[in-house]
């Protein structure tokens, strides 16, 4: 069972340390991208025992890509197709982001999720360093919903083993802002008919194809998102391609868009 000790930072620092080339952090960029996708600036300049980093460094970085967008109606409006495009739209907006930061191609996400949920879509980018991550923080909805999980899969295997990507996953990354943004008065997700996706970029840098939650490996020694988004009661939309949308017409169109803060 996880140990709820360490502070919910000392969670999400570990969700995406990464070797990087002399990026620079000295103040954050405005995102070039419409769907707002920017580098989580704070979370980038703190180290993995929570001291603040220099602008300019050369070791190791947390690197979160995220955005949150609210419309004026239901988002069960949109189609598979569309969330589908928007997360596609997403994941290549990362690349610009990134440069605007100097950091090296070895620091790049090449993985996005997408949440829709009531008027909000929230869009997330895991990026996992070397070896397999923990989490441990204070108590709270997506941490609870992991532990779960964990009983879960100790309860069927006999393993007590963690979430075969250490809770590093965009689907996760996602759940955590929608109940950081919506504060300790949120609603659970599970059911409010929450829809999922995740894309990725191939090697080849040109093709986007859907990625299904990861679920532990064929031997079944871990679990994985798979349990996660079962347990948090969101559909993980089957669809391959997408289909053209317009932020200013669907689901009434767009109102905000933001960078909902991952740290407490």
């Amino acid at each position: 069972m996880v140990n709820p000790t360490i502070h919910l930072c000392a969670w999400l620092i570990l969700l995406a340390i990464v070797v990087i080339e002399a990026a620079n952090l000295a103040e954050p960029k405005v995102p070039k991208g419409d769907l707002h996708i920017q580098l989580d600036n704070e979370l980038a300049t703190i180290s993995s025992t929570g001291e603040k980093l220099p602008a300019a460094y050369d070791q190791f970085r947390n690197v979160v890509l995220h955005s949150h967008i609210v419309f004026k109606e239901d988002v069960s409006t949109i189609t598979p197709a569309q969330l589908f495009q928007m997360a596609a739209d997403a994941q290549r907006e990362i690349r610009p982001e990134m440069e605007q930061y100097e950091f090296g191609p070895r620091a790049i996400p090449f993985v996005m999720s997408i949440l829709a949920v009531g008027r909000e879509i929230y869009f997330a980018s895991p990026r996992g360093g070397p070896g397999a991550f923990t989490f441990q923080y204070v108590p709270s909805p997506v941490v609870k919903a992991l532990e779960l999980c964990q009983q879960d899969f100790k309860g069927t295997s006999g393993k007590d083993t963690a979430h075969t990507n250490g809770g590093n996953c965009g689907e996760v990354m996602c759940a955590h802002l929608y109940y950081r943004c919506n504060g300790p008065s949120a609603q659970p997700l599970k059911g409010q008919n929450g829809r999922i996706l995740t894309v990725q970029t191939l090697k080849d840098q040109k093709d986007i194809v859907p990625k299904a939650p990861c679920g532990g490996d064929a031997k079944r020694l871990n679990w994985g998102c798979n349990l996660f988004v079962e347990k948090e009661g969101l559909e993980v939309l089957n669809v391959k391609e997408g289909t053209p949308y317009d932020l200013d017409t669907i689901a009434g169109g767009w109102i905000e868009k933001s960078q909902v803060p991952t740290c407490q």
